[in-house]
């Protein structure tokens, strides 16, 4: 049986609802999901392309910025985090998973992330850093 977003009752319990919109760890993650990963992937993704955004991003602010190489890894990185973090964090990340593009456009490995859950399910944002 398949339920739709509309067809639930809307008299759920606080409770309820966060078990529903858990990340089910069991399941592939999937980056093109922005209802899971927020603009993630979008703005952060792996490809030459988000790279040239960033370095024009990282130039134009003066701030680093930071870029996943590998969308799917991150993804399933990220999903195995979810369930540990309240509110925005920083957090390690295994070696290779992200760079960071400099103001100068130099690009360094990211050692870290810093990952900004969205209430009851799912990331508003997650990005490398450092």
């Amino acid at each position: 049986m398949i339920l739709f977003w509309k067809h639930w009752p809307k008299n759920d319990d606080a409770q309820t609802r966060t078990k529903r919109n858990r990340l089910d760890k069991t399941l592939i993650a999937n980056p093109k999901s922005v209802k899971e990963f927020g603009h993630t992937f979008k703005t952060h993704g792996a490809g030459d392309k988000n790279t040239r955004k960033l370095k024009g991003r990282a130039a134009r602010t003066g701030q680093s910025q930071g870029q996943w190489l590998d969308n799917q890894a991150a993804a399933d990185f990220l999903k195995q985090k979810y369930d540990d973090i309240a509110k925005p964090e920083v957090v390690k990340i295994p070696r290779g998973l992200g760079q960071l593009i400099k103001p100068d456009g130099t690009i360094v490995p990211a050692t870290k992330a810093r990952l900004v859950p969205k209430p009851g399910y799912g990331f508003r944002t997650a990005y490398p850093i450092e």
